[in-house]
């Protein structure tokens, strides 16, 4: 599978990742990490190195995946989530125009992906009097970025991402007018690949159209779900280990259970 972006190392594009097999460890390694507390950008990279089996033909290192660009982080994490069989979702809304609330299922893998253009990761911008070239932000800017105040964020962000030399770079941030600021992150917005976050939906009470927000980082409210009940069951019914149990693929630990099922009565 390839990235929309990329990682850039050492003047070359590697695009490649694969993810591990699922199996309950998966599961249970992701809901660990997700309910541990960190900031969501240390929460992203502690479970994607947890998650990808080789990234960029290399293995996962904290530090490589910090060095994905901000929409590879989130297509990984929507593709994950994918991967962990939770491709159709229900959602529910409250619509904007009748106030009734409504449920609609989406397909995540019927969304489309818009990759990276030919000068990926970098963006030339030119503004009035000259022309600036900068990169686009990763997961590190996310780290730097995570405690910084909201009106702090694009002075700081720009100052990051900018590679334009120059020795007084905080005169050079503070004299941008609002237009080349505005310009700036317009080029970067279209220079970066990325992943639908915005859809449009009719409310089925009154069928008028509302903007939804799909957040690319959903994986991270996940929970254990039913997880730890199957255990339970699992470790009744056969006397394993919770190891034993976790290391079985997601499909084995599924007829497990429709065969305990079976013997019950509850299915056939």
């Amino acid at each position: 599978m390839l990235l929309p972006g990329g990682l850039w190392h050492e003047g070359q594009r590697k695009r490649g990742f694969a993810f591990k097999p699922v199996t309950g460890a998966l599961e249970f390694g992701i809901a660990e990490i997700a309910g541990l507390g960190y900031a969501m950008p240390e929460a992203v990279t502690k479970i994607l190195q947890l998650a990808l089996a080789q990234l960029g033909g290399e293995a996962p290192s904290e530090q490589r995946v910090e060095e994905l660009c901000i929409a590879d982080r989130q297509f990984l994490m929507r593709e994950l989530q994918i991967h962990l069989g939770d491709s159709e979702i229900w959602y529910s809304q409250r619509c904007r125009h009748c106030n009734e609330s409504f449920d609609f299922e989406l397909d995540l893998r019927s969304l489309p992906v818009a990759e990276g253009d030919e000068h990926y990761p970098f963006v030339e911008v030119e503004l009035d009097k000259l022309e600036i070239r900068l990169r686009l932000p990763t997961g590190c800017d996310q780290l730097v970025l995570a405690d910084k105040e909201e009106v702090e964020i694009p002075a700081v962000l720009l100052k990051l991402c900018l590679l334009t030399q120059s020795k007084e770079v905080d005169a050079f941030i503070a004299g941008l007018t609002q237009e080349e600021v505005a310009s700036i992150e317009k080029a970067m917005e279209q220079a970066s690949p990325g992943i639908v976050t915005d859809v449009q939906v009719n409310c089925s009470n009154c069928s008028s159209i509302n903007p939804v927000y799909l957040d690319p980082y959903r994986l991270l409210n996940r929970g254990y779900g039913t997880l730890l009940s199957q255990i339970h069951c699992l470790a009744r019914a056969y006397h394993w280990s919770e190891e034993q149990i976790l290391a079985l693929p997601v499909q084995r630990r599924a007829a497990y259970l429709t065969m305990i099922d079976a013997d019950r009565g509850m299915s056939h």
